[in-house]
């Protein structure tokens, strides 16, 4: 192999030289690609390490244990953060765990878990984030697209395997999610490390909402017969426009109503709308104008200043988190 080697170096010394560079450079990109690596959980805290774990559908999700207070950082990669916990149940079986999320510092949801099993929550960030930093992930995201497409365009063979810049690609804005679990037991050590029964696989990111929307319970209906869901402390639904104002039927029965009113946000995408304040238990309708420019589809957002908890009152054994009871929307 060797004296072939030679014999061809002797007989095509530029080529070989040529081939040999390109393997080079091509080592060399291994290398430095190793060396560049951002391992994507390089700054969360507070979890077990990555292992699998049955889920409801009898399939396995790679998961990390969480403790009652952890973190992750991750660089927006769409609209719509989408996560995914499994409460594993143990000797938690039965009994309510609550957990809460937050975004970068700003609360988003409560939520109890009421039994074993997988459970999947979904965020709107534009409206979350609002409207100045989801600018900065669209810019972010338009100069990452116009970087790629350049390095598409530069294709040619001779500059095929050329070393780019030692740096690594600009990534969109990160936010930090936190969640809290209220945690009733340890996870053993040979089980995982210090933890409790939550799981929580690693982020997914959507471009839209799915058509019923996000931070809404199910439908029920109330005494009269009017048909509504409860909102969480964020929710939010795709609409498609059907006029200039957006006319939205809601009402609150917190405790002490009257006394510490709630507030709702109101949202077209990531622009804030319009701001009111519920004092009382009746059905309200709210109009909220569209943006001039809105045209299309977009997202309706709320944001509720509070939740209360039925069970935490101690006037059922009702645990969800509820904001405001939304009756849907109508266009003029």
């Amino acid at each position: 192999m060797r004296k072939r080697i030679l014999t061809r170096y002797r007989r095509h010394p530029w080529l070989a030289t040529a081939v040999f560079i390109y393997l080079l450079f091509s080592g060399v990109e291994v290398v430095r690609n190793l060396l560049l690596a951002n391992p994507l959980d390089k700054h969360d805290e507070g979890f077990s390490s990555w292992r699998e774990a049955p889920i409801d559908d009898g399939g396995v999700a790679l998961l990390r244990w969480a403790e009652p207070h952890s973190t992750m950082v991750r660089p927006v990669q769409g609209s719509v953060l989408s996560l995914f916990l499994v409460h594993a149940g143990g000797d938690t079986t039965g009994v309510a765990m609550p957990v809460t999320f937050a975004v970068d510092g700003r609360p988003v949801d409560a939520y109890t878990l009421s039994r074993p099993g997988t459970y999947w929550f979904r965020y709107y960030l534009p409206s979350i984030l609002g409207a100045g930093r989801w600018s900065d992930v669209e810019r972010a995201w338009a100069a990452r697209a116009r970087s790629e497409a350049e390095a598409a365009r530069s294709e040619e063979p001779a500059r095929w395997q050329e070393l780019k810049p030692w740096r690594l690609p600009p990534e969109p804005p990160s936010i930090r999610i936190e969640t809290r679990v209220q945690t009733l037991r340890a996870i053993p050590e040979e089980a995982g490390g210090a933890g409790s029964d939550v799981g929580i696989a690693d982020v997914e990111w959507l471009d839209e909402l799915p058509p019923e929307g996000a931070g809404f319970y199910p439908w029920e209906r109330d005494a009269d017969g009017i048909g509504f869901r409860w909102t969480r402390r964020w929710a939010a639904l795709p609409l498609q426009i059907g006029g200039r104002e957006a006319v939205i039927r809601m009402h609150a029965i917190h405790p002490e109503i009257e006394r510490r009113p709630v507030t709702v946000d109101f949202f077209w995408n990531a622009e804030l709308l319009r701001t009111v304040s519920l004092a009382w238990f009746g059905w309200t309708n709210f109009a909220v104008a569209l943006p001039e420019e809105a045209m299309g589809n977009g997202v309706l957002s709320i944001h509720v200043s509070r939740t209360w908890s039925p069970a935490r009152a101690g006037v059922s054994p009702d645990t969800r988190e509820l904001g405001v009871a939304f009756a849907g929307v109508r266009w003029r």
